[in-house]
């Protein structure tokens, strides 16, 4: 059994995050409480965790310049990309990357929202 913070309760054990971080990660299927745990550690230490969001759009030629504009914008780097067209001229632009909050998550999203040709938006789960 790993050691958690929380099993001394009011004493300083030393292990503070490294701990809690060994407790979250192998428990999360049998904690539904810990998931939030990490994404609020996150937030607080600063960290960046991979996001990805598929974008479902208007084929026009600029498409895919327009979207990664919004992340040039933020300095954000996309680490990968992936662009499908159909017959019906209907483009799907997967987009993953970096990212250090949910707000941050969010804004991103919106401003994608509002590139021309943009019809829908969805973060894929992976």
């Amino acid at each position: 059994r790993l050691l958690c913070p929380w099993d001394f309760p009011g004493k300083n054990t030393g292990v503070g995050c490294h701990c809690l971080l060994q407790g979250i990660f192998p428990t999360q299927g049998l904690n539904p409480g810990l998931p939030h745990c990490r994404q609020i550690l996150y937030e607080e230490e600063g960290q960046a965790y991979s996001a990805t969001i598929k974008v479902y759009a208007r084929n026009r030629t600029g498409l895919l310049v327009d979207i990664s504009r919004v992340f040039t914008e933020r300095k954000i780097d996309m680490s990968a990309v992936n662009v499908r067209t159909s017959r019906q001229g209907t483009a799907t632009v997967e987009v993953s990357f970096e990212i250090h909050s949910r707000e941050e998550l969010a804004a991103i999203m919106d401003r994608v929202r509002q590139v021309n040709g943009v019809e829908d938006i969805e973060r894929s789960r992976g």
